[in-house]
């Protein structure tokens, strides 16, 4: 459920999610973050480019169904009058996080198993998405024998096209006590980008991360102006810098304005072997968005404090890299070690094992681990949650990658501090519930882990490269205790998470600005204004 107000939270234009969230989905996706590739004068066009696939790496054709597409997503979002009715029905029960009220505003029902159901379905066409309800065929899912990845889908090959999927049932226990099973699902089309060219525009960026910080030119000087914009970035990082604000003038006046960089890649070297770190370190600039966006700015404000999260990664029991993430400052930092268009696995931060490494390119599967440690403040009762375990399953072929994360191990609850509200004691909680917090906790927490008939709280990707057209896949499947307490504990995150209306307006806004800063760098390229072939 929590992903459905995320979806509907990014289709408002949050570009502020897409910076710091969107850098946690990008650790999700660390296994496929590599390609090797080769740059001309402009490498961050060049990336791009890389979404045509090898056919089309010399045509612009790629980006421009790119940018009409983003334009779209956020100019251009239409609901039909029953899909818009509905969401709005069920965004109002999602703030307050009452399961039961989720339920029954499901539209479709199938009684056997008391299942309730949506499904959105949009068609991108002539610039403008379109989106309406449908009847999801709930009987026909339940009779599938793989439906835990599956759902009826409607067939979707064509860019902008999608099939969105809600699913939720209540399963009451033995001891009087319930639980609801939910289900999201979405399928996108792609047209003819493929998954995996998608994904080696992503790999290519780290690529030229590491290449040009690594491969500085003896000549290059950094202007007075880029040190003090700058100060923490190195050499090789500032030159690297200065191509982006060569290639993409636009958007890099706006990602600096709003965004303090403070460091993407640093070159090593150990015992003879040359390698690099990819250490990507971005803070929000609290004050530029005070100033422009005050709405947004009061809803951050709302949040400070409210995350701290520190992820590491292991392969095979070795160190990989590692995330950590807060809203006391909004400041992301992430890093892993990189050589030759490999991953290096560590015996301990920075020291690589060997110069070998792993790829996501590797044929057949391949396991991680995500040991997640995070600490909640919500008005004023601080709760520490050690080792949550996300392992991971990923497997690539050319033609299809897949990727699913599971949590089938409860965290441990460290700590339960500080007074409701600033009044109320976790003490005199405790006398006034049946249980006490962290007991609740444990068995919120058991519950999500060992649900599902044991197959536990899960996330599912897959990128689908086909004749007909491509696609993505996603799921997201957990079985979720629900009872008076848990709902009230919810309701504080959700009236904390879910913004106003000025500050989704604000955050519509500021997207606004980041795509039409990416479009004026666009023409600029297009219309060659340096001099050279501007990559056509």
């Amino acid at each position: 459920m929590f992903r459905a107000w995320c979806r509907n939270f990014w289709k408002r234009g949050s570009f502020c999610v897409f910076i710091f969230g969107g850098g946690f989905c990008f650790y999700i996706f660390l296994t496929f973050l590599w390609a090797g590739q080769s740059f001309s004068d402009h490498p961050f066009w060049d990336i791009l480019k890389e979404f045509g696939g090898e056919e089309r790496r010399n045509s612009q054709r790629a980006i421009e169904e790119f940018i009409r597409y983003t334009k779209a997503s956020l100019y251009h979002y239409r609901f039909s009058d029953r899909a818009r009715r509905y969401n709005e029905e069920f965004e109002d029960n999602l703030a307050s996080f009452d399961l039961e009220d989720i339920y029954e505003a499901m539209p479709y029902r199938l009684e056997e198993g008391r299942w309730r159901g949506s499904g959105h379905i949009g068609v991108y066409r002539k610039g403008k998405i379109f989106v309406d309800l449908q009847d999801p065929e709930i009987g026909v899912w339940l009779r599938l024998p793989e439906r835990f990845y599956r759902a009826p889908w409607r067939e979707v090959y064509r860019l902008g096209d999608f099939d969105r999927r809600y699913y939720i049932r209540p399963l009451p226990q033995e001891d009087g006590g319930l639980h609801y099973e939910a289900y999201y699902l979405t399928r996108m089309g792609l047209g003819r980008l493929a998954p995996n060219f998608i994904l080696r525009a992503l790999l290519a960026l780290q690529r030229y991360m590491e290449y040009g910080v690594v491969n500085v030119p003896s000549d290059f000087r950094p202007s007075e102006g880029m040190r003090r914009r700058f100060p923490k970035l190195s050499r090789g990082e500032l030159y690297v810098m200065e191509r982006f604000r060569r290639d993409m003038p636009g958007l890099y006046q706006k990602i600096v304005r709003y965004v303090e960089v403070k460091g993407f890649s640093i070159p090593l070297r150990y015992k003879g072997l040359s390698y690099c770190r990819f250490n990507l370190h971005l803070a929000l600039k609290l004050g530029a968005i005070r100033r422009d966006f005050p709405a947004m700015y009061r809803y951050l404000y709302r949040l400070k404090g409210f995350l701290q999260l520190k992820s590491r990664m292991y392969n095979g029991g070795n160190f990989v890299g590692f995330l950590s993430f807060s809203t006391t400052n909004f400041e992301l930092h992430f890093s892993f070690c990189m050589k030759g268009g490999r991953f290096l696995t560590c015996k301990y931060p920075w020291v690589p094992l060997d110069h070998r490494g792993f790829s996501p390119l590797d044929r057949g599967k391949q396991r991680y681990t995500f040991r997640n440690d995070i600490a909640l403040t919500m008005k004023k009762v601080r709760v520490v949650l050690r080792d949550l375990i996300l392992e991971e399953e990923y497997e690539h072929t050319p033609e299809e990658s897949t990727l699913v994360l599971r949590m089938r191990k409860p965290p441990r609850v460290e700590k339960i501090e500080g007074s409701a509200y600033g009044v109320i004691p976790i003490w005199l909680i405790d006398l006034l519930i049946p249980s006490n917090v962290e007991d609740l906790l444990k068995d919120f927490f058991a519950v999500l882990a060992n649900g599902l008939d044991g197959k536990g709280w899960l996330i599912y990707f897959r990128g689908v490269r086909s004749k007909r057209g491509n696609r993505l896949e996603s799921s997201l499947a957990a079985e979720m205790l629900s009872n008076g307490i848990i709902q009230l504990g919810l309701n504080i995150a959700s009236n904390l998470l879910i913004p106003g209306k000025a500050a989704r307006r604000d955050f519509n806004r500021f997207g606004k600005i980041f795509w039409h800063g990416f479009v004026s760098s666009y023409f600029r390229w297009k219309f060659d204004i340096w001099g050279s072939d501007g990559g056509r």
